[in-house]
């Protein structure tokens, strides 16, 4: 595999890999309660945006692990100490931006409405998904 593939297959295959498990996991809890699918199950935008805050934090204990006995940090490590604080900080807003949607739209409703299938099973899903796959593609590590 080239570099190219490796860059984009971990990041989309992985999390949809990992998503599809959780899916099954929340059915699987749930069996006991109330049997077959519901969508609440396919509600991943919290989890996904919970999971986008590890990019940039393992990114930061990677460069605080490699510099902090170092007298001098080049240039390029402040760079990439700022693109992960500003990844960390925007995800933790848009986490509490997920959080109010599920507050003003789910419902516990056997129906689901045209509001909450939009805000909670789209706009929430596409922003998880779309910080977990921008971070992972967009932000430079130490390594890179």
């Amino acid at each position: 595999m080239t570099l190219l593939q490796y860059k984009y297959l971990a990041p989309l295959g992985v999390p949809i890999f990992l998503s599809a498990i959780s899916i099954m996991a929340k059915k699987a809890a749930r069996a006991r309660i109330r049997a077959g699918w519901d969508r609440h199950d396919f509600y991943m935008g919290i989890d996904q945006t919970i999971a986008s805050l590890a990019i940039p934090l393992v990114n930061l204990l990677d460069i605080i692990g490699r510099y902090r006995s170092a007298n001098s940090v080049p240039s390029t490590v402040w760079k990439l100490l700022l693109s992960n604080v500003g990844a960390l900080l925007l995800t933790f807003f848009l986490l509490f931006v997920v959080l109010s949607f599920h507050q003003d739209h789910e419902s516990k409703a056997d129906e689901a409405s045209t509001q909450e299938l939009f805000w909670v099973g789209l706009l929430a899903n596409v922003i998880g998904f779309g910080l977990l796959f921008a971070w992972v593609t967009l932000i430079p590590s130490v390594g890179s």
